[in-house]
Parts: structure tokens; C-alpha cells; sequence
């Protein structure tokens, strides 16, 4: 039986709010370079708040400067739960904003919304690591126990994208 559900991760549900302006400062000169320092403080006082789940995020790390202008974007990186993570810089107006260029996935949390979306038919395990930093498309396999017990199966979790959208289906061969 091959079933696809979609469903959002409860971690990163909130984290298309990290692609809203974050205000971060800049010259009325669109064009001038932007301290990577100021960056750096920006995601770091704006996007760990965002990451349900994760018990530590911080530690940005920029280019010292950051030219951008349009359709240009910068990439900075962050540490969460010991994992790096790419972060987008890009012009907003006379500003910029940062946005995650991944999905931050708690296995927890990923593995109590499929049991959810199953309706708890099924108790699932997704690998050892609590936390997964993965691009858009990534494909994550599950073990799901039957609670009633049973033969577990494999089940095909496809990230969609940054906000943690995804599609699940019971693996076929």
C-alpha cells in the first residue's frame, strides 16, 4: 500500500518568518558593503528564537563585508544543536533580510507527527540523530512500528522545502 501524506513539520512551521525582514541595518546606499558583523548579530538574535526544538543555535559566521544589490544574496552560516546551517542574505528595500537555506528537522518531532498523521497506527523511529539539517528534496526513511505489532515497515519522508513541508509515503521497493 503506498499512501502520500503531506504535512508540515511543528518544528519549523514558524521558520517562513525567518524570510520577513528582520530590519537589519544599511546605508540609504543600497550599494555600500554591510558589516558581516551586523549580519552576524542579526541571525543570531533573530532566527534561534525560531527554531522549536533545538536546544542551542548561534555562532553565525558572515563575510567580513556583504555586498548585495538585485538578485545578488550572500551566504553566512549558523550552528544548531552542533550542525551547520546555510543562511541567506539578501536586499530588502534598503535593508536586507536572512532566511533559512535549509530545513532544521527534529527527528522527535518529525516522528510524533507521523504517528499523528497515521492516526497512531504506527510508531515510528527516524534514525539516531535528534536533529537533521537537510536542502529542499532531501528524503528521510522511517521505521514504522505497528502499535498493535506487526511487521515494521519503511516509510519515504521528502522534505519540500525550508519551512519543513513534506510529503510521506510507505516505501515500496
Amino acid at each position: 500500500m503506498r499512501r502520500a501524506v503531506i504535512g508540515i513539520l511543528m518544528l519549523t512551521a514558524l521558520l517562513g518568518a525567518c524570510s520577513k525582514p528582520f530590519g537589519g541595518p544599511s546605508s540609504s546606499d543600497s550599494s555600500a558593503p554591510i558589516p558581516g558583523k551586523d549580519v552576524e548579530k542579526t541571525i543570531n538574535d533573530k532566527l534561534p528564537p525560531q527554531l522549536h526544538g533545538v536546544q542551542k543555535a548561534g555562532n553565525a559566521r558572515c563575510p567580513a563585508e556583504i555586498r548585495l544589490g538585485k538578485g545578488k544574496t550572500a551566504e553566512c552560516t549558523m550552528i544548531a544543536d552542533g550542525q551547520k546551517v546555510n543562511i541567506k542574505v539578501a536586499q530588502d528595500g534598503s535593508g536586507y533580510k536572512v532566511s533559512l537555506d535549509q530545513a532544521v528537522v527534529s527527528m522527535t518531532v518529525l516522528e510524533q507527527n507521523l504517528a499523528s498523521t497515521y492516526h497512531q497506527q504506527f510508531s515510528f523511529y527516524c534514525g539516531g540523530a535528534s536533529l537533521r539539517v537537510v536542502n529542499p528534496g532531501a528524503k528521510i526513511q522511517c521505521q514504522g512500528t505497528p502499535t498493535g505489532g506487526g511487521k515494521t515497515r519503511l516509510f519515504d519522508v521528502t522534505i519540500q522545502d525550508t519551512s519543513g513541508k513534506y510529503e510521506s509515503a510507505e516505501h515500496t521497493s
